[in-house]
């Protein structure tokens, strides 16, 4: 709980994805949030900076998956805040061939990626440049 009435008592990890400070490390505009599309509205946000920012790179011995840095700041918003806690949540904004092989690698399916099936969850530097 929190000592301000408007504060949330839940965390949505959607806001983290939602909200900006101008830098090139996140989307070029801020959207005006309207209450009737709250939630259309979090989620295309969320689709629209993971589907750009996430990766997933298939190398010799497994999977490189890079996660925005504001996916580790805000670890602890994600289910139990571990590194594939995050990514697997992440994981449901994302579309296509990207998001099938995030999901394979962290299902353990990480095999057909290289000899050790390994999987490394990295988190991008944050560039603060506006």
């Amino acid at each position: 709980t929190s000592r301000y009435s408007f504060a949330l008592n839940i965390s949505d990890p959607r806001i983290n994805f939602a909200l900006n400070c101008g830098s090139l490390s996140n989307p070029p505009s801020v959207p005006i949030y309207v209450h009737d599309r709250l939630e259309q509205q979090l989620n295309l946000a969320s689709i629209y900076y993971l589907q750009e920012s996430v990766t997933v790179s298939p190398q010799k011995k497994g999977v490189v998956i890079t996660l925005p840095h504001i996916c580790m700041w805000y670890a602890n918003d994600f289910n139990r805040g571990r590194p594939v806690d995050v990514a697997r949540y992440c994981s449901n904004f994302l579309t296509g061939e990207k998001q099938q092989l995030l999901l394979l690698s962290l299902d353990g399916a990480g095999s057909k990626f290289g000899e050790t099936g390994s999987v490394s969850i990295k988190f991008e530097n944050y560039n603060w440049t506006c």
